[in-house]
């Protein structure tokens, strides 16, 4: 998979922790709408998809009620420190790959500045 695509999926997870007035367990159930797809995708990075399996176990950690969903479910019960912990930790993660794009691209523009 590509790194255009976690960008994307992350900058709408952490797009749908930021713009909505809901509380932080339910903007947390938007977050994963939105990056759940990674999963199947894989991830470029080794380290990026460890911490995503992270996110990921924590999300889904209460699985009494497959009826409801493992996130909702999960969501639900957080304290708003917890929630606001996973919140970072997707923010964290988007930040990373970010910060890594951005030097590949001075890597590239110094490569392009030597020839």
């Amino acid at each position: 998979m590509a790194e255009d695509y976690e960008r994307e999926k992350l900058g709408n997870a952490v797009n749908a922790l930021a713009v909505s007035a809901a509380p932080i367990q339910k903007r947390l159930e938007y977050a994963w709408t939105a990056m759940h797809t990674l999963m199947s995708h894989g991830f470029t990075d080794l380290e990026r998809e460890a911490e995503f399996a992270v996110i990921k176990d924590r999300l889904t950690a209460d699985k009494s009620d497959e009826h409801m969903g493992y996130v909702p479910t999960t969501c639900a019960k957080l304290s708003d420190n917890e929630a606001m912990e996973i919140a970072q930790a997707i923010v964290d993660l988007k930040t990373r790959l970010y910060h890594n794009r951005i030097h590949a691209l001075e890597d590239e523009l110094e490569d392009l500045k030597g020839r």
